[in-house]
Formats: structure tokens, C-alpha cells, sequence
């Protein structure tokens, strides 16, 4: 589970999970439900990763800002990853 600084709680459940390779997860919230994939690929001492998902929003007015959140979500995942990583 995840919660947001409001208390707003999101259950994420791993489907599959390769260090360094793969990382698959479903999530859902009161609002959304889908399916996020992470692959990373190591090019020498550089690695590119590929994130897609596939969600839907439960409530149909939320339909139109799904999109734009997650790429929020993916971008602050992304830079969190490269402070961890020290890049």
C-alpha cells in the first residue's frame, strides 16, 4: 500500500519482478485500476528503461486526467531512481 501525504491510499501488487532487468506491478485506488511495466536495458555503463501502462479511470469525468497524472507519477518514480542511484 501507498498512501499520499492526505491519507489517499493506492495497493500495489508485483506480477513480476527481475532485478535489474524487469518490473511489473498491477495497482488500483479508488479511482484508477491498471498495469505498469518497467524494463530496463544496460547499454555498456548506461541503462535505458521503458515504462507503460495500461490503466483505466473507475469514474468516467476522471477519464480525461489519467494520462497526464501518470506521467507525473512516472517522471517523480524516474528521478527518484537517479538520487538513489546517485546520477
Amino acid at each position: 500500500m501507498e498512501y499520499t501525504k492526505d491519507g489517499y491510499a493506492t495497493r500495489f501488487t508485483t506480477t513480476v519482478f527481475q532485478p535489474c532487468e524487469r518490473w511489473e506491478f498491477d495497482m488500483e485506488n479508488g479511482n484508477m485500476k491498471g498495469h505498469w511495466t518497467g524494463v530496463f536495458y544496460r547499454h555498456g555503463d548506461k541503462t535505458t528503461v521503458v515504462f507503460s501502462e495500461d490503466v483505466s479511470a473507475k469514474k468516467l469525468f476522471l477519464k480525461p486526467f489519467v494520462g497526464g497524472y501518470l506521467k507525473k507519477q512516472q517522471l517523480q518514480y524516474f528521478e527518484d531512481l537517479k538520487a538513489a542511484l546517485g546520477c
